[in-house]
């Protein structure tokens, strides 16, 4: 599990207000990033482009920080990105592929543009991402674009996207992880060489919208997290490994999840049976004793808790209690 709190930079903007993107650090050319508290009470960020508008300094936004300024032939770099576009999000921009992942590189001597590091979504119906490095020495046709299956983008639905590149004129390396699966991996030169003449100036997420947008739409993004490797400093010590044996910061998030976890339902306690009362029995009447054998058939006798009652047709004697007899 990468230690999100040693690398160069996690922000998941929970604690700023709601409002423009602008009041984080090192957040530039985003003046329609919006921060906005989720559904989850967490805050994520949402940046939108008007029909007809092609976005620069709007869509999207730069980031800047002067570690990643220091970055050059040698070092590496590691940018991820939560998003999720709109349900009806439409990538039909001009050259036939919408700008997403983006390292700047400009001459080290006058600042001037070298060419991007890019990662692009295609327009066709699977949106799977391609990569392409601009001003890449003397490459071949067949190799400048590189298609990307298993890399597509789902609209209407969080997903993690995370790219690497090491910086190098010959031998460099582009990687792309999607939640957390590794789709894309190439050796290609990232850098102009052989004088080491460039170096990194920012990273870009979307920017600018070749041809104009076809429709005024959005998308949200959230856990922004750059990690590199320079002669300043060496985040690979704090970052997890993939299936692969490399180096990437993962799925990991700080302070909760941008969707909420399922809502499970309730258990329920358990329900005792109802106690039901006794059953009511009817009440017993007191048995009458069988009458001695001297009796005869024609004498009955009851006794309760009051008197004794005889019913006889022969003469009925009481013996009393101090010891005559009496007939009755």
């Amino acid at each position: 599990m990468t230690d999100l709190t040693k690398i160069l930079c996690y922000e998941n903007f929970d604690k700023y207000p709601e409002g423009s993107l602008r009041q984080v650090e090192g957040f530039q050319s985003c003046n329609n990033g919006t921060i906005e508290t989720a559904s989850g009470g967490g805050k994520t960020v949402n940046t939108w482009i008007a029909r007809g508008d092609e976005g620069y300094t709007r869509w999207g936004y730069t980031y800047h920080h002067h570690e990643i300024r220091e970055c050059e032939a040698g070092d590496e770099i590691w940018f991820r990105l939560y998003t999720k576009f709109d349900n009806d999000f439409k990538i039909q921009s001009t050259p036939g592929w919408l700008k997403g992942f983006r390292i700047g590189r400009v001459k080290k001597s006058d600042n001037s543009n070298r060419g991007y590091v890019d990662w692009y979504v295609h327009n066709d119906p699977n949106n799977y991402w391609k990569h392409v490095v601009e001003f890449e020495p003397k490459a071949p046709v067949d190799d400048f674009w590189e298609d990307r299956a298993g890399s597509t983008l789902h609209k209407g639905q969080w997903q993690m996207y995370e790219v690497y590149v090491y910086l190098h004129p010959v031998n460099g390396k582009m990687r792309m992880w999607c939640d957390g699966k590794l789709v894309t991996q190439q050796t290609r030169p990232t850098i102009a060489g052989p004088s080491n003449e460039s170096k990194v100036s920012r990273l870009l997420w979307t920017t600018y919208y070749n041809g104009s947008a076809p429709a005024t739409q959005g998308m949200d993004f959230d856990h922004h997290t750059v990690a590199v490797k320079n002669k300043n400093r060496d985040d690979t010590k704090y970052m997890d490994t993939d299936a692969h044996g490399n180096k990437f910061i993962g799925l990991d998030i700080a302070n909760g999840a941008i969707v909420p976890p399922p809502v499970e339902p309730p258990t329920e306690p358990p329900v005792e049976p109802p106690i039901e009362p006794p059953p009511v029995l009817p009440p017993i009447d007191p048995e009458i004793p069988e009458p001695p054998p001297e009796f005869g058939s024609g004498s009955t006798m009851h006794i309760d808790e009051n008197a004794i009652y005889v019913s006889s047709d022969l003469p009925v004697v009481v013996l009393r209690s101090d010891g005559t007899e009496r007939m009755v």
